[in-house]
């Protein structure tokens, strides 16, 4: 596994660039899916719902052309850096991987050649976002952050008393195919 603030190239378990995504994950990276994200190479970043441990979820937001990831994690208390990081080192060796393969490098900046040295990732301060107290809510706080953020909206103050609203809130806009304000 790699180490916070190495350099050291992927080992074996990290075949980054012999790795061959599907055609599925590919055309999702080239906007040409279903869901009707726009390809990654209009964008310069990406707010990506993340699973931990089958259990856990978090927001990355991910900088393409800055090669970064800020970790956005409501658990409510102190992560040690160095979890996280064993956790989701596939996301900073493979996120070059893919970005060569759909040539963002050549259609982002042209004649930029690809960089196979993994993404620099760091946890945000907790202080900086709404917390969960409570079991369960991490997933409903995730989300609830990628859409203020998309939305552009500074006021980030929940609380775990307005969980039950904002799960009846998705799932109205789940079955109903909308968005509704917050």
């Amino acid at each position: 596994m790699m180490l916070a603030g190495t350099t050291e190239k992927p080992s074996e378990e990290w075949p980054v660039l012999s790795y061959k995504w599907t055609a599925e994950q590919i055309a999702w990276a080239r906007g040409k899916n279903v869901g009707g994200c726009r390809p990654w190479n209009e964008v310069d970043t990406l707010l990506i719902p993340v699973n931990v441990g089958g259990g856990h979820w978090l927001m990355a937001k991910v900088g393409l052309t800055l090669r970064s990831i800020r970790l956005y994690d409501p658990v409510g208390q102190p992560v040690e850096y160095q979890v996280r990081n064993q956790q989701l080192a596939c996301l900073r060796w493979f996120l070059p991987s893919m970005l060569n393969q759909i040539c963002f490098y050549k259609k982002k900046r042209k004649g930029t050649n690809m960089n196979p040295d993994p993404f620099h990732m760091e946890l945000v301060p907790p202080h900086n976002f709404p917390q969960q107290k409570t079991s369960g809510n991490c997933g409903a706080l995730t989300l609830a952050l990628i859409e203020h953020t998309v939305a552009k909206r500074k006021k980030l103050n929940w609380t775990d008393e307005q969980m039950p609203h904002m799960r009846l809130k998705m799932a109205v806009e789940v079955f109903s195919n909308s968005i509704v304000s917050v």
